[in-house]
């Protein structure tokens, strides 16, 4: 297996109107991580094979900012799909917003104590 296998394309060369993520933190709380059983079939008649943990499709399909790492099913028969990848640019701008605050009030702290 090759590590390259494993790897996005990310060049800057290729990405335009490049922007910084705002707001990531008030995004990523509108997520509603969940545990599940999970069947491999829309046939509901049968039984859930395995525990799982995720995030569901329709449920992130209705945040607009992430709606677009949600594929939707053509068919009656498809599942809805979730692009797990596009998650991670907003949990990494969500915990640089957490520093920036944890900073503040540490600052705000120290001044008090001062």
């Amino acid at each position: 297996m090759s590590y390259k296998s494993f790897v996005s394309s990310s060049d800057s060369r290729l990405k335009f109107n490049q922007r910084p993520i705002q707001g990531a933190l008030e995004t990523i709380l509108l997520m509603q991580p969940r545990i599940y059983e999970k069947s491999d079939s829309l046939d509901l008649t049968e039984p859930p094979t395995i525990t799982k943990s995720g995030i569901i499709a329709q449920q992130v399909d209705e945040i607009p900012e992430l709606s677009h790492i949600v594929s939707h099913p053509t068919e009656e028969n498809e599942t809805w799909g979730l692009d797990y990848r596009q998650i991670v640019p907003y949990t990494v701008a969500a915990v640089q917003e957490l520093l920036a605050l944890v900073e503040s009030l540490t600052a705000r702290v120290a001044a008090l104590e001062g």
